[in-house]
């Protein structure tokens, strides 16, 4: 729509200029004015720590405004902050090009070489020729904001796959929005759930606001956790909720309960065209995040020994454990949270890397016992009983995680979330554990990071933790 900001769709004309108006623009949801199918946003700006007031932008474009004294809105409870990261300065806004405008340089070529895929006057291009299957970043994201300018010819098929796994079928084991023709009338009998804007398969975008073949056309996808949501040439189209998605999808395409993966884009056998392709990851902070491993030393820990006396040291960021079972055990204890941590297992004499993450623990004491009380999130990836993810020794269902991809020698992510008795893990952004405990045995204790047996090493470049609920 003309005069329509992509990446503030909603805005109105008295919140354009806000920034110069020394305002910064805060997006909640009330219940009583946005959600899932909601045609408005209500947008919140806080005047210098004085007051708070809100605008809706309706379909005339008018303004509806309310202020309020911000003590009073920060109190209320019947708000939701959804966005929950920092907000970003206008330079910051439109994130970091993560296409450089003159080669593949970051890029990938997934099933096949990227033969197919080639730029020109700064425009990456998919030929829809052999070659490889689609074109894949060569990091990892998480929680992101992603924006793009996507053209297709008539007929044209595309997708852009988000938190997709290096192995596997992207539309399956990750997402994928779709990008489509949507006017061609080779896909007239397709169904709702596979245009432009879709999350494929799975979820059909709210209004169809395309431009017809031959356009250059505007996409935005925000991902934080579960939540996920696409615009279209300015206009939200998709407001959802992946966890919930994944109830009644989650067997057909079980890449909705990823939390990470790379971000690609889809050969279906026609040309696309894209270009400023940028992401802004979002700000782990303000989400409540903190880290528990300062990449510095091993401040907020202390020393638990147990048969031997291992080592822990930090080396250029990464804290290394050898020599023998032991613990490093933090002083905050924790009740509900989800925890976030990239590690790597190795052994020194060719033998089997073995650690685990320890959760709601309570000292270990009691010597004639070989584990301390809580619960462990295993790391070995060759324990056929327990592979890397499970709860270990957890004798109910779904504590058991399936068999990862990841050897010794290579980095893992390993993502923990406890709420109540409900325990779930993701290794490498895939579903692992997600079990109930119906004794709920551990309800709050320390952090524990474990260095398993004599030969063993263990390493962590990353651990950071937050906390659910307040608790």
């Amino acid at each position: 729509m003309p005069g329509r900001n992509p990446r503030h769709p909603t805005r109105s004309p008295t919140t354009r200029g806000c920034t110069k108006l020394g305002l910064i623009p805060l997006l909640i949801l009330a219940p009583d004015v946005a959600g899932p199918g909601a045609k408005h946003d209500r947008i919140w700006k806080l005047e210098r720590g004085r007051h708070i007031s809100g605008s809706t932008s309706e379909g005339n474009g008018l303004p509806l405004v309310t202020t309020m004294k911000a003590t009073k809105l920060l109190a209320s409870s019947s708000l939701l902050l959804w966005s929950l990261f920092s907000i970003p300065t206008q330079a910051e806004e439109a994130g970091k090009p993560i296409f450089n405008g003159r080669d593949l340089q970051g890029w990938q070529g997934m099933e096949g070489e990227a033969t197919n895929w080639g730029v020109q006057d700064g425009v990456l291009t998919g030929t829809g020729g052999k070659g490889s299957q689609w074109l894949a970043t060569t990091a990892e994201y998480d929680d992101f904001d992603l924006s793009l300018e996507f053209m297709l010819p008539q007929d044209g098929n595309s997708g852009v796959f988000i938190r997709a796994p290096r192995q596997g079928t992207p539309y399956v084991d990750g997402v994928e929005i779709q990008l489509l023709d949507d006017y061609g009338k080779k896909w007239k009998d397709l169904k709702p759930d596979q245009f432009t804007g879709a999350i494929y398969a799975v979820q059909a975008p709210s209004s169809r606001v395309t431009k017809p073949a031959g356009q250059w056309q505007t996409m935005r996808i925000l991902c934080v956790a579960e939540k996920c949501r696409v615009w279209a040439n300015g206009e939200r189209i998709i407001d959802a909720d992946l966890d919930q998605l994944a109830q009644t999808h989650g067997q057909k395409v079980p890449g909705l309960k990823r939390r990470s993966g790379l971000i690609g884009v889809q050969n279906h056998g026609a040309p696309v065209s894209l270009k400023n392709i940028r992401i802004r990851k979002l700000d782990s902070a303000a989400e409540g995040w903190a880290q528990l491993f300062n990449r510095r030393n091993v401040d907020g820990w202390r020393e638990n020994r147990f048969k031997h006396a291992p080592e822990w040291k930090v080396v250029d960021g990464v804290l290394i454990g050898h020599g023998g079972q032991g613990y490093l055990s933090s002083f905050e204890e924790f009740q509900d949270f989800e925890l976030y941590a990239e590690a790597r297992i190795s052994d020194t004499a060719g033998g089997r890397g073995n650690s685990g993450i320890y959760f709601r623990c309570a000292p270990h004491t009691d010597k004639t016992k070989e584990f301390p009380p809580g619960y462990e999130a295993q790391l070995d990836h060759g324990d056929k009983n327990n592979p890397t993810g499970s709860i270990y020794s957890l004798p109910i269902e779904g504590a058991r995680a399936p068999k990862p991809s990841s050897k010794d020698g290579e980095w893992v992510s390993l993502r923990i979330r406890a709420v109540g008795n409900h325990l779930r893990t993701w290794v490498d952004g895939s579903p692992a554990a997600d079990c109930r405990d119906p004794e709920n045995r551990h309800k709050a204790g320390s952090i524990l990071l474990q260095m398993h047996h004599l030969t063993g090493k263990v390493e962590f470049r990353e651990v950071r933790i937050r906390r659910l609920g307040g608790k």
